[in-house]
C-alpha cells in the first residue's frame, strides 16, 4: 500500500467522522426543540384560560384563548409559528396600559388577522396578515386587548363591528 492510499484512507475517515458529527448535532436539536421553531413551542405552552365575546349579534361566544401577554409571548404572536398551531389557537393579548404602539407581523406561516379592542372591551379594528408579509400593524385609536386567529376565525364566530370582550376565566376587563 502506498503512502498516497494511506492518506487518502485518512481523509476519507475524516470526512465520516465530520458527518456524524452533524448527524449528532441534528439529532440534538431535534430533540431539544422537538423538530419545531422555538416560537411554535413557545405558543404551545401559553396557559389556556376562557374569554367570552359578545358577537355582533349579541350571542356570546366563549373562545378557549392562549394568553401571550407576557413580554416575550406578546413580541413573537404568530411570527414564526407552525400553520397547524396557528389553525388550533387563539391568541390573547392584554397591554399594560391603552396603546398605540404597532404589532409587528413577519414570518408568518399562515394567513391571520389581530383583533383590537379598547380599554372597555369594544371591538376597534380587525387587520389581516397573509403569510411572508413583513409590516407594522397599527389600529387608529388606542387598544388594551388584542386576539390573533386564523384567518377567517372571527367571521366564522360572529366577531364583527359590534363586538365586545365580556371576561371569562380571564377577567380582562377588572381594572
Amino acid at each position: 500500500m502506498s503512502a498516497n492510499e494511506t492518506s487518502k484512507g485518512g481523509s476519507n475517515r475524516k470526512y465520516v467522522i465530520a458527518a456524524a458529527v452533524i448527524v449528532v448535532i441534528a439529532a440534538v436539536v431535534v430533540v431539544v426543540f422537538g423538530g419545531r421553531d422555538p416560537a411554535t413551542e413557545l405558543v404551545r405552552g401559553l396557559p389556556e384560560e376562557t374569554l367570552t365575546v359578545e358577537a355582533a349579534d349579541g350571542t356570546a361566544v366563549e373562545l378557549t384563548v392562549s394568553n401571550a401577554s407576557g413580554t416575550e409571548a406578546r413580541n413573537t404572536g404568530f411570527n414564526g409559528v407552525d400553520a397547524e398551531v396557528v389553525a388550533d389557537t387563539v391568541l390573547f393579548i392584554e397591554t399594560a396600559h391603552s396603546a398605540t404602539s404597532p404589532l409587528q407581523v413577519e414570518n408568518l406561516n399562515a394567513a391571520i388577522e389581530l383583533a383590537f379592542f379598547d380599554a372597555d372591551g369594544e371591538l376597534l379594528n380587525v387587520f389581516e396578515a397573509e403569510p411572508e408579509e413583513e409590516r407594522s400593524i397599527t389600529p387608529q385609536e388606542r387598544y388594551k386587548y388584542v386576539l390573533l386567529a386564523q384567518s377567517g376565525f372571527f367571521e366564522e364566530q360572529g366577531i364583527g363591528e359590534e363586538s365586545q370582550l365580556l371576561g371569562g376565566t380571564l377577567q380582562p376587563l377588572q381594572n
